[in-house]
């Protein structure tokens, strides 16, 4: 059966928006899907039922991957309308189509999350501000000219777009055939990549670029200055932060209170 993938991952793209408390994102599954169903039961209104009532338990993973889930579900709904007519046998692979559907999705949010959410999205904004200072754009400059510093903005904004968008319409795309092609040796295409080495080397990237950035942003604050207790006590008041932020995430303590104390302490040094 020929499926348009391009229709189907553009309709994906409306996964979060029926998102909801009790069931997640199983409307907007059953709405990526319905054309599908349409023309797989179109000949058997009663399947046709049972299928949508099928997508519509609860679904939840990471909208970005949501591809692999599509695909690996799409095909095994064609191997259900394939065995509609023997009850058994269409248990038998309902079960299957519930299990397959659930430790996909469980396992693209899992992998979603680290890659697109814990690490792409840092480095594009760290990439967005590499721009920045490789622009020579820096708001305490009088000498930088407006229409100079406008350009610069607009494109540390594209890299931080594209770095991040891109990869994601690469991912939903070839998510799609992996999952419809893949099997279960494979788990649905998911294993035809080394997702572990894939996001080490991103976070590498984007923790070689914050370093830059760091080293980079002291050089040009400290510039011609006389180092005196004022200027070290900031450095190493900025630097223990940073050095916190790596290590807070192991003790479990939300970042926001790691922002209220940065700002509660530089707050306190400015009065003195």
């Amino acid at each position: 059966m020929k499926i348009n993938k391009v229709k189907y991952i553009f309709r994906s793209l409306f996964l979060q928006g029926f998102w909801n408390s009790r069931k997640m994102q199983n409307v907007g599954m059953l709405f990526t899907m319905y054309p599908y169903l349409l023309e797989l039961y179109s000949a058997t209104p009663k399947f046709l039922k049972r299928a949508i009532q099928r997508n519509l338990e609860t679904f939840n993973t990471n909208p970005a991957m949501v591809s692999f889930c599509l695909g690996a579900v799409m095909r095994q709904e064609q191997v259900l309308q394939k065995v509609h007519n023997n009850v058994n046998t269409f248990y038998e692979q309902e079960k299957e189509w519930v299990i397959i559907r659930s430790s996909v999705a469980s396992t693209v949010a899992s992998l979603g999350d680290r890659l697109f959410w814990s690490t792409l999205k840092p480095l594009s904004l760290v990439l967005a501000f590499t721009v920045l200072y490789l622009g020579q754009v820096y708001c305490l400059n009088d000498s930088v000219q407006v229409e100079n510093l406008n350009l610069m903005v607009i494109c540390a904004l594209a890299f931080a777009f594209f770095t991040y968008n891109i990869p994601v319409l690469i991912t939903r795309y070839k998510g799609f055939t992996l999952g419809y092609e893949g099997t279960e040796e494979t788990f649905f295409g998911l294993t035809k990549l080394n997702w572990n080495k894939i996001i080490t080397v991103l976070k590498t990237i984007g923790q070689v670029l914050t370093l830059f950035v760091f080293v980079y942003g002291l050089y040009f604050y400290f510039e011609g200055s006389v180092i005196d207790a004022d200027i070290i006590t900031k450095v190493i008041l900025l630097s223990s932060f940073i050095i916190l932020s790596v290590f807070i995430k192991q003790w479990d303590i939300p970042n926001i209170y790691l922002y209220l104390a940065s700002v509660l302490v530089f707050n306190i040094v400015t009065l003195f």
